[in-house]
């Protein structure tokens, strides 16, 4: 091997190398601008109108999300003194579905109140968008802290007449609780003065005798209706006896009225009889009126 064709050997490396190292140079440029990403997943343009108040910390690069997913990136923001800010926003094709014209745009931070902002795009149902020249107008997210402000205002509404209401009866306790140290109305005359309390055990202690005479009086009580028990049966013997005897007595004084006018007449007749000093059968003397039974003397 010749020393020319040791040179073009090396030279040939070297050139070789240089091309690699282009090559390589040019692979990195293609996916830091997104060219290949754009190849490989189609993406369409969106136009988002910024809200009158600002970007809202919104900037090149920041995401965009639909439902929560990575659905693009914001490309560029473009700055027009007479008009709205806006923004060019590159969306995935597999997500233009879910963006229709009634949807809403929000910058939202990723903490809530701190962090990078991004648009939340929420989904649609109203007509699809021309992706020729798709717009949309954004809004700023109510801020976290006007939100908190608000539930304290809220808070306070309701929980401050609560401390009211409950300084009022722990003064009402304490007002009670003094009355009773003092001892005054009934409870703190119990409190203070044991006399009651003493009349109390002394009745409790006579309880028990009292229970024990009622305990007799029970026993008593038993033997009483056991000795009824045993005369209800006698009383219903009487009592059917009483009805038959009632049943026999219009009979047994139709038989006394019957027995007293034939003890009537007789005693008319015999009246009568001049024999016992009656006018019967003996002229030129007064008929004697018959004397009634009642009227009869000896």
């Amino acid at each position: 091997m010749t020393a020319e064709t040791r040179q073009f050997r090396y030279a040939s490396r070297r050139i070789g190398l240089f091309v690699l190292l282009a090559l390589a140079v040019f692979v990195a440029a293609i996916l830091q601008a997104g060219m290949l990403r754009g190849l490989l997943n189609p993406t369409s343009t969106l136009r988002v109108i910024m809200p009158a108040e600002g970007l809202a910390g919104l900037a090149r690069g920041s995401a965009v999300e639909v439902l929560g997913t990575k659905a693009g990136e914001v490309r560029e923001i473009v700055i027009n003194p007479t008009e709205n800010f806006h923004a060019i926003v590159r969306i995935d094709k597999a997500m233009q579905p879910f963006i229709r014209s009634d949807s809403k745009v929000l910058i939202r931070k990723q903490f809530g109140i701190a962090g990078a902002a991004f648009l939340d795009i929420t989904r649609g149902t109203g007509t699809e968008l021309d992706w020729d020249y798709a717009v949309l107008e954004a809004a700023p997210e109510r801020g976290a802290t006007e939100n908190i402000g608000q539930i304290i205002d809220q808070l306070s509404t309701k929980i401050f007449p609560v401390i009211d209401k409950t300084d009022r009866v722990m003064a009402a306790l304490a007002n009670i609780t003094e009355e009773l140290d003092r001892g005054e109305g009934s409870a703190g005359h119990l409190l203070v003065d044991d006399t009651l309390i003493r009349d109390l055990e002394a009745a409790v202690a006579q309880v028990p005798p009292v229970v024990g005479n009622a305990d007799a009086a029970l026993v008593s009580l038993n033997a009483v209706l056991r000795n009824v028990n045993r005369l209800v049966p006698q009383i219903r013997d009487l009592a059917g006896k009483a009805g038959s005897a009632s049943a026999e007595l219009p009979m047994f004084i139709n038989q006394t009225q019957a027995a007293v006018a034939e003890l009537e007449r007789l005693l008319v007749q015999l009246q009568g009889n001049w024999l016992l000093g009656g006018g019967g059968g003996q002229p030129g003397q007064p008929e004697r009126k018959p004397l009634s039974p009642l009227e009869v003397r000896p």
